[in-house]
């Protein structure tokens, strides 16, 4: 076996469209290695042609590698095959894959999630199976790490999730290389022992980073993603400054146990994430006690840390409750002191004053929302670190508003907010319909000139160089940065995460709110506030699947006594304001207009929302 080092053989022979493809390898050595060295299988897909087995940059890498008493074997793989060409188990097992990957890799190329993915995992199992047995007439130990670049970082991620599932043993692979590779398939993820330190570039078109980002979040301490806007695509070189033995040098610190953090290196700084970082979300409110614990429940299930919390004399017992659970060590609760100042822009002086505290600073990220907007999340683990890991960690990601309706809904009920209003705006509007406010997820850092309620404004000198998204993981425009825009057209921005807003919950709940006013604009609150924030064009449920996660935050805060009972109290004022409002006659004027437009249909049942039919602008 020893012949095998340092010249080049066929390891396999392939029968597909193109007729027999031999497959080749090389495993570079030192000859003078005392000791038995660690061995670097790297994956190189390549068309199904004759010509000359050149390592190419991958001979350098292996020249640099071997410094450091590396072996390192070079295998090629079918870049291409045919379902016929696969394996039994592999043709049995792709329908399944491919399905995984439309639903959540769609943008990643064809090599990467057809036939040729799987073949190439048969291709390097293979190569593999012949060298692991014979390690120690090689000179190696039983060691082993994988690599590949592009395609062959793929295959590197496929073979160590998927060849289990097509019958292929292997043995222990202890490191993983992954440059400017992607994961199509993450419903076969599973923990494995296995350390992955993968390379990728932020604005790589080719092979778009949200697939390896989702894999490095879901692998917590078993992944290190390094991400970079000076990455050249499949590089071992973070940036085109850094040397391909530092590069190298890299590998082998990880592979050797040490320690490396993900970061995203953009316009020269490195900036470092964990896979869980600290959210603070602020807020202000006013009677808001029947409804606050399921919004400080579901904010908490999708892993927000921090609670800054403005009440505005309230007299339903939401203070009573804040204070209580301050005294749980749950969130940070002042009065606010906005009357006192003399303005009655409350919400105004929640946003300046929040930055100011400790658990705003401290925290990686900051949101503003009111109690009636609940953040969906329908990718990656449906939570904020997983959708923030996917987007790459942006300096802001601007989520479009979503309102939802009265479905119909009069009687107020002591029921989850989230699960009763299922009746929402249309998803995909026509254009006059388009444009709709946004809430921002906001990076503490200081870039930012002012937090706002809507998005942040930055300094000057950061327009430029923002990294910042919407709801589908797109970058945002120079000129809504700069301009200080509240609203996008939601068309194409929603595929990841949303705000869906609850302005009028029940019709008898939306009668208390247009007693109280409106936290952002006074003036705002006229008989045209609800019919304008009536979402009612089609049957939405798409939140259903987040419920227990929320029912189970929510039954862990009313496990407490003392806010069980003044929960009851706050739903008790509730009703109580209630009725006393639907028999003042100064209001029965505002509770018939509430109520005409609680009857009025659903627009998708009606002939006005049929496809091609324009719905009247409101």
């Amino acid at each position: 076996m020893s012949a095998l080092t340092n010249k080049t053989f066929v390891y396999a022979k392939r029968s597909g469209a193109g007729g027999t493809q031999e497959l080749r390898a090389r495993i570079f050595r030192r000859d003078d290695a005392e000791e038995p060295q660690r061995l670097l299988f790297w994956v190189n897909p390549v068309p199904a042609t004759e010509g000359a087995f050149d390592p190419g940059v991958y001979g350098r890498i292996a020249s640099q590698i071997m410094r450091h008493g590396y072996a390192m074997a070079l295998l090629e793989t079918r870049d291409s095959a045919r379902v016929e060409d696969l394996s039994p188990p592999a043709q049995h097992l792709l329908p399944d894959l491919l399905d995984d990957a439309r639903a959540h890799a769609p943008n990643l190329p064809d090599q990467f999630t057809g036939p040729a993915a799987l073949a190439a995992v048969e291709d390097c199992a293979s190569f593999i199976r012949v060298i692991a047995p014979n390690h120690e007439k090689l000179g190696l130990t039983d060691h082993f790490l994988l690599g590949g670049s592009g395609l062959g970082a793929a295959t590197v991620l496929n073979t160590l999730f998927l060849a289990d599932r097509l019958g292929l043993s292997l043995p222990p692979i202890r490191t993983g290389i992954v440059l400017s590779g992607g994961f199509a398939f993450p419903s076969f993820y599973r923990p494995i022992d296995t350390r992955v330190l993968a390379l990728h570039g932020l604005h790589d078109d080719t092979v778009p980073p949200r697939s390896i980002r989702a894999f490095a979040y879901r692998a917590r301490d078993h992944a290190v993603l390094l991400e970079s806007d000076e990455h050249i695509p499949g590089s071992a070189r973070l940036t085109r400054a850094e040397s391909l033995r530092h590069a190298v040098r890299r590998f082998v610190r990880y592979d050797r146990g040490s320690t490396l953090e993900t970061l995203s290196h953009r316009n020269g700084e490195d900036l470092k994430f964990a896979p869980e970082n600290r959210i603070c979300i602020a807020t202000c409110v006013k009677n808001e006690g029947p409804f606050l614990l399921e919004w400080i429940a579901y904010n908490r299930s999708i892993g927000v840390t921090d609670f800054i919390i403005f009440s505005n004399d309230c007299d339903d017992g939401t203070a009573e409750m804040l204070d209580r659970l301050v005294e749980l060590g749950l969130v940070h609760h002042f009065d606010n002191p906005s009357e006192k100042l003399g303005t009655r822009q409350h919400l105004g002086v929640t946003v300046a004053l929040a930055p100011l505290h400790k658990a705003f600073r401290k925290a990686k990220y900051a949101i503003v929302t009111d109690v009636d907007e609940f953040i969906q999340i329908d990718t990656a683990d449906g939570t904020l670190n997983g959708l923030l890991a996917e987007h790459g960690y942006p300096d802001a990601i601007s989520l479009s508003e979503l309102l939802f309706g009265f479905g119909g809904v009069e009687k107020y009920k002591d029921k989850l907010v989230t699960e009763q209003f299922q009746v929402s705006q249309e998803l995909d509007p026509v254009d006059h319909r388009a444009r709709r406010g946004v809430k921002s997820i906001m990076r503490v850092c200081p870039g930012v000139q002012a937090y706002g309620n809507h998005r942040p404004t930055l300094k000057y000198a950061h327009l430029d160089k923002a990294y910042w998204t919407d709801g589908a993981g797109n970058q945002v425009s120079r000129d809504f940065i700069a301009q200080g825009d509240r609203g996008l057209d939601v068309r194409g921005r929603m595929a990841d995460a949303r705000v869906n807003h609850y302005t009028v919950r029940s019709s008898e709940s939306m009668l208390v709110k247009f007693e109280r006013g409106d936290a952002v604009r006074p003036g705002r609150m006229r008989k045209e506030y609800f019919k304008h924030r009536n979402g009612r064009h089609l049957r939405n449920d798409s939140f259903l699947p987040r419920i227990p996660a929320l029912r189970a935050e929510l039954d862990a805060l009313l496990a407490d006594a003392t806010l069980k009972k003044l929960h009851r109290r706050a739903v008790a004022a509730h009703k109580a304001k209630i009725k006393a409002l639907k028999n003042d006659p100064e209001m029965a004027d505002i509770w018939a207009l509430i109520r005409a437009e609680l009857a009025k249909p659903i627009l998708e049942d009606t002939e006005d929302d049929k496809p091609g039919g324009q719905v009247a602008a409101e």
